[in-house]
């Protein structure tokens, strides 16, 4: 749990969810 919002953590966060969303449907596609 963050006290304090930190820009990169958040960056970091948001990136992560994108890729694997992409990972998800680069998946799908590939199949």
């Amino acid at each position: 749990v963050l006290l304090q919002p930190d820009p990169f953590l958040n960056e970091l966060t948001s990136m992560y969810e994108r890729n694997r969303e992409k990972g998800s449907v680069w998946v799908t596609l590939k199949r």
